[in-house]
C-alpha cells in the first residue's frame, strides 16, 4: 500500500451508501428466493440444491445490511447477494452469475468437509481391516500351527507376532486413534485462535497460513471484499465484513488490524504486510483512475479458489490408492504368511 496518508485516510473513511445498496437488494429478497426455488426444479441445478437452500436459509435469517455485515455466517453469501443485485440493476433475469457465486461460497466449505470425511472413513476402515485380521482370523490359525507342533517359517512367526500385540488391544487401539483424530482436530481448532494473537510472520503463523483452509479463506476474503468495493464500501468497512466471511479467526483478525492501521497510520503495519500477498496491495492501491483494481481481485479471488481445489482433490485422490495399496498388500502378505505352513501341514499328512 503506499505510504501517503491522505490517500490512504481518503480509502478508509471514504462516505459510501453501501449499506442503503444492500438493504435495496434485500428488498428484493422474495423476488429472489422465488428464482431461486423455480431453479431447484431445473435438472441442471439439482446437484446445486444443498448449495441454493443454504442460501435461502440465510435470507430468512437476515433481514439487513447490518446482519450481512457484521455476522460471518451471513457474510460468507455477500458475493451471491450482490452479484444478484448486480444483474437485477441491469435487468437481466439469467441466474447463472448467481447460481455459480452460490456454489462458490458453499463449494470450499462442502468440498473440503466431504474430502476430510473421505480421507479419515478410508483410513479407518484400514484400520480396521489390519485390527480385525490380527484379533480374529490369524489367531485362530495360529492355535491349529501350534496345535500340530509346526516349524513356522520366517513371514508366519512375523505375522503371528503381530498378532499377538495388536490382536488383544484392537478395540484400544482402534479406540486411541479416533481419540488421538479428534484432539488433533480440537488442537488445531483451538491453535488457529491463539494464532491471531501471534505475530504473523512468526513459525506458527507460516505453518497455519499454507494449510489448506487458509486457502480457503482466503478465496472468501478476497472473494467478498471484492464484491465490497465494486459497491462502493469503505475499505475499512470492506476488510472487516471481508475477514468475518472468511471463517477464519486469524485472518478476521489480521483483516481488522489492517483496517485499523489504515485508520490510524494511514498504510498497513508489517504485521499486515507480511501476511497478505503482495497482489492484495496492488488491487487496493488506487489505480489510474483513483479505484481499487477490482478485476485484479477477482481473479485472484479465483486463484486461492482453484488452488484450494486442487490441493484438496490431490490428497483425496492419492490418499485413496495409497490405502488400497496398504490394505491388498497386507491381505496378501497374510494369505501367503498362512498358506506357508499349510503346505507342510499337508505334505505331513500324506
Amino acid at each position: 500500500m503506499s505510504s501517503n496518508g491522505s490517500t490512504s485516510d481518503r480509502l478508509a473513511n471514504l462516505p459510501s451508501d453501501h449499506k442503503a445498496t444492500i438493504d435495496r437488494i434485500l428488498e428484493s429478497k422474495s423476488e429472489l428466493n422465488v428464482s431461486l426455488e423455480r431453479l431447484l426444479h431445473i435438472p441442471e441445478a439439482a446437484a446445486y440444491a444443498k448449495e441454493i437452500r443454504s442460501f435461502i436459509d440465510a435470507l430468512h435469517r437476515g433481514i439487513s445490511a447490518d446482519d450481512f455485515l457484521e455476522d460471518g455466517s451471513l457474510a460468507i453469501w455477500l458475493p451471491a447477494l450482490l452479484t444478484f443485485g448486480r444483474i437485477k440493476d441491469r435487468g437481466g433475469s439469467d441466474m447463472r452469475q448467481v447460481v455459480e457465486a452460490i456454489v462458490r461460497s458453499a463449494e470450499d466449505r462442502s468440498t473440503r468437509s466431504g474430502a476430510l470425511m473421505y480421507m479419515l472413513t478410508v483410513f479407518f476402515l484400514a484400520l480396521g481391516v489390519v485390527l480385525f485380521l490380527c484379533s480374529t482370523v490369524i489367531p485362530v490359525f495360529a492355535e491349529m500351527f501350534r496345535d500340530f507342533g509346526l516349524r513356522l517359517p520366517l513371514p508366519t512367526q512375523a505375522l503371528v507376532w503381530v498378532s499377538d500385540r495388536l490382536g488383544p488391544r484392537s478395540i484400544a487401539i482402534f479406540g486411541a486413534s479416533l481419540t488421538t483424530v479428534l484432539m488433533l482436530w480440537l488442537a488445531i481448532r483451538i491453535g488457529r485462535r491463539l494464532f491471531v494473537t501471534l505475530d504473523p510472520a512468526s513459525v506458527l503463523r507460516g505453518f497455519s497460513s499454507g494449510s489448506n483452509s487458509s486457502l480457503i479463506a482466503m478465496s472468501r476474503f478476497v472473494t467478498t471484499l471484492a464484491e465490497l468495493l465494486r459497491i462502493g464500501t469503505p475499505i475499512g468497512d470492506a476488510l472487516n465484513a471481508s475477514g468475518k466471511a472468511s471463517q477464519s479467526a486469524l485472518l478476521a483478525g489480521v483483516a481488522m488490524r489492517f483496517a485499523k492501521d489504515l485508520r490510524t497510520k494511514g498504510k498497513p503495519s508489517h504485521v499486515v504486510t507480511s501476511y497478505f500477498p503482495r497482489l492484495l496491495f496492488y488491487g487496493l492501491n488506487p489505480t489510474g483512475c483513483g479505484e481499487p483494481n477490482i478485476p485484479l481481485l477477482d481473479e485472484l479471488g479465483r486463484i486461492y479458489a482453484e488452488r484450494a481445489r486442487y490441493r484438496t482433490d490431490w490428497v483425496a485422490g492419492f490418499i485413496v490408492p495409497v490405502a488400497t495399496i496398504f490394505i491388498g498388500c497386507f491381505v496378501g502378505f497374510v494369505a501367503f504368511a498362512l498358506f506357508l505352513p499349510l503346505i507342510s501341514l499337508i505334505t505331513s499328512l500324506s
